[in-house]
């Protein structure tokens, strides 16, 4: 079997993609076979293609919590697990390659895969190919963290049809939208998830639960009856760009542009939150990503949202966002 390791913050379904084409396995089934040999030994987990990132970390030289710490998107969509455990079977579960969104029903999820092209030329210059970067991939990100130009985005199946995505043209995210990605509760969430990607260490749920009500009652929210954060969900929806609500909050929206620009201005537009938002005052059931969104509508700073989250904030890559922009001043973990 002919490996490549992945390349800095490479997106492990883009890393899996490029294995494929390498040794020109055509189907899953001609993977497994080619990956089969090369099985950890004493595993009682069945073997799928899913379960392959386990052998493509022992080939990088990592244990399988750290592959996928370092190029799946699981430190921040499962942030309360344990992502170091051993048992593979239940790693698996939780969808190392499965895509990072608020709604699968969203306009964003029917083209959930981003490229950026700066990036491209940038890599093709300092690798002599191109790749899949998994900052990219952050749920509701829709403009590069490191050139602050529009993401193309394309289809859930991109890595596997550009496993190198040298010529691939995808579609350009409405204006509206890229302006959307300039509020500051969307900066504070982008740059928040992009700082827990280096996988700092996470609080124990019951302690973000107690800070959290602290901060929802700082802006007046109290608790139901049910013991639940009341009026949360109406809190954050109304206070987030109503363009980037309905793109990765609510269902797909109209294909026609001229109803499409209508449907940004709803009729009762302070009384609107997206579908998304609906059980947000259960945040034990969230995910993580909708937490970090929660958390940056509550909070001031970025800082004060990943002290929230997490135990030490100087283990996370610091990340700034100029004028323009925003910009990274030191990699990603990689």
């Amino acid at each position: 079997m002919l490996f490549s390791n992945p390349l800095p913050n490479e997106l492990c379904r883009g890393h899996l993609a490029r294995l494929k084409a390498l040794n020109n396995a055509r189907t899953r089934t001609d993977f497994i076979r080619l990956c089969k040999p090369l099985r950890p030994k004493a595993t009682t987990y069945p073997w799928t293609e899913r379960i392959s990132h386990v052998v493509v970390a022992q080939l990088s030289d990592m244990t399988g919590g750290q592959y996928r710490q370092r190029h799946s998107l699981l430190p921040i969509i499962s942030m309360f697990r344990a992502l170091t455990a051993r048992n593979a079977q239940s790693d698996d579960k939780s969808g190392v390659y499965s895509n990072m969104m608020f709604n699968p029903q969203s306009a964003s999820a029917k083209a959930p895969i981003k490229l950026c092209s700066d990036c491209r030329d940038e890599d093709i210059g300092t690798h002599h190919l191109c790749y899949w970067h998994r900052e990219h991939q952050i749920a509701g990100l829709d403009i590069c963290p490191r050139h602050g130009s529009a993401l193309m985005t394309f289809s859930s199946d991109a890595p596997r049809r550009w496993p190198s995505p040298t010529n691939a043209l995808g579609a350009s995210p409405d204006p509206l939208l890229i302006a959307a990605n300039q509020h500051p509760i969307v900066r504070r969430y982008q740059r928040a998830a992009l700082k827990l990607l280096g996988t700092p260490p996470i609080r124990a749920i019951h302690e973000i639960e107690s800070r959290l009500t602290t901060l929802a009652y700082q802006k007046g929210l109290r608790n139901d009856s049910y013991g639940q954060i009341s009026g949360l969900s109406q809190y954050v929806g109304s206070r987030l760009p109503t363009a980037w609500s309905l793109a990765h909050l609510d269902y797909r929206r109209p294909e026609d542009p001229q109803v499409y620009r209508q449907w940004l201005h709803p009729v009762v537009e302070n009384q609107y939150y997206p579908k998304a938002l609906k059980y947000l005052p259960y945040v034990a059931t969230i995910r993580g990503h909708l937490l970090l969104l929660v958390l940056a509508a509550l909070c001031d700073t970025v800082e004060e949202v990943i002290t929230t989250l997490t135990e030490k904030v100087e283990q996370a890559p610091r990340c700034e966002l100029g004028a323009i922009g925003p910009h990274f001043t030191s990699s990603v973990a990689a």
